[in-house]
């Protein structure tokens, strides 16, 4: 409520009660805390999604995607997929345009998780599933700019032979077999 009254010095001042300003004030404050926390709680999820695109083995498949990556930019000569910090036995690359049945005729196994994939439709990643006794325990999207579809074979890698070649020769780097003489 606005109350006038003259000021010593004679003019006219309007006040709003000290009471409704420290409520309004407070209101405000509040409104703000919860946007900026709602929000805090937004980006917190989408940067998780964005970093692990894939399910089953979390964390430790950005991990691995991390470990690629460093390993091509440091100049290494192979990358070991077997080194995960998750127990598989078999890995499996799909390139671009592999449909669902592609897959799991390949696996043996029904993997309605597809869906939430990009492979399908997509010329920029392969797709790579790790399985366990017969059930995906990990799975990712590794983009085109490391390409892993010199890998795509129609048949799984056990975790033993899971060590590749990185090609820098290629344009983007990529992860190959090896040979005899990479032994």
């Amino acid at each position: 409520m606005n109350r006038w009254h003259k000021d010593p010095e004679g003019s006219s001042v309007a006040h709003t009660s000290a009471v409704a300003t420290e409520k309004a004030a407070s209101v405000g404050r509040g409104r703000w805390r919860l946007f900026l926390l709602i929000l805090a709680v937004l980006l917190a999820l989408g940067v998780a999604l964005l970093a692990v695109r894939g399910s089953g083995g979390g964390s430790r498949i950005a991990q691995l995607q991390d470990q690629l990556s460093r390993a091509v930019a440091s100049g290494a000569d192979h990358f070991n997929f077997g080194a995960t910090g998750f127990e598989w036995d078999k890995m499996y690359v799909f390139g671009p345009y592999t449909s669902q049945k592609d897959v799991e005729s390949l696996i043996g196994i029904s993997w309605p998780e597809f869906k939430q994939t990009t492979v399908k439709s997509s010329d920029s990643v392969c797709l790579v599933l790790f399985v366990r006794d017969s059930e995906v325990v990990g799975w990712y999207e590794q983009p085109r700019t490391i390409d892993l579809s010199w890998l795509t074979k129609g048949e799984p890698y056990m975790r033993s032979d899971a060590v590749f070649r990185i090609d820098r020769t290629a344009q983007p780097p990529a992860l190959a077999e090896r040979t005899s003489r990479d032994e």
